[in-house]
C-alpha cells in the first residue's frame, strides 16, 4: 500500500519536531507500506468482487485483511501493543466544558469506558501515542473520532493521538 502524507493539524509542545515524532512517524509509515496483497508481491492488487457459488458470500478486498496486515507489522516488526487502553476513570482532574451560550463553566463526570485505541506505544522520550485505524465505515470512524477528540480534551498534554484513515483508490 502506497502512503501520501501526514498532515499535523496542530502541534502542542512541538512534538513534530522532536526525534520522538520522526521514530514514531516512520514506524506507522513502515507499517502502511508494508501491506501487500497477494501477501509476498510487494504490491496491492485490488480484487474484482466475487461470490462464493455455494454460500453465496461475497469475496472482496477485505478491511480486516488489510487492518490485519497493519496490525501484524505494527506489533511484530515496530513493537506497538494492539489493542491499548487509554484509561480515563482515574483522572484527577476532569476536563473543562461550558454551556453555550451562557458560557456557564459545566463538569460532565466521564462515566463509562469506550473501548480500546487500536495501538498505543510510548516512546524512549515518554511521548505516549495511540492509533485508530479507519477505512470509511461511517459508525466504526464516528467512534474513533468520539475517543479521540476526549482524548485530545482531556490528555492532550500527554498524548499524542493520531487518526490514520485509509481510502484505496486506484493501484499503487
Amino acid at each position: 500500500m502506497k502512503w501520501l502524507r501526514t498532515l499535523v493539524l496542530f502541534d502542542r509542545g512541538e512534538v513534530v519536531s522532536s526525534l520522538d515524532w520522526d521514530r514514531i512517524h516512520q514506524s506507522f509509515v513502515r507499517s502502511i507500506e508494508s501491506i501487500d496483497s497477494p501477501e509476498g508481491s510487494g504490491k496491492l492488487v485490488l480484487r474484482r468482487k466475487t461470490q462464493d457459488p455455494i454460500s453465496k458470500q461475497w469475496n472482496r478486498n477485505g478491511v480486516g485483511y488489510l487492518r490485519s496486515r497493519f496490525l501484524d507489522h505494527m506489533v511484530k516488526i515496530e513493537g506497538w501493543q494492539a489493542e491499548g487502553e487509554v484509561d480515563l476513570q482515574h483522572l484527577e482532574e476532569q476536563p473543562e466544558f461550558h454551556l453555550y451560550p451562557s458560557m456557564e463553566p459545566y463538569s460532565e463526570p466521564i462515566t463509562s469506558a469506550f473501548g480500546d485505541f487500536d495501538f498505543v506505544t510510548t516512546t524512549d522520550g515518554g511521548i505516549r501515542v495511540a492509533i485508530e485505524w479507519e477505512t470509511g465505515n461511517i459508525s466504526s470512524s464516528h467512534r474513533s473520532l468520539n475517543k479521540l477528540s476526549i482524548v485530545l480534551a482531556v490528555l492532550s498534554d500527554n498524548y499524542l493521538v493520531r487518526l490514520t484513515t485509509i481510502i484505496l483508490a486506484g493501484k499503487t
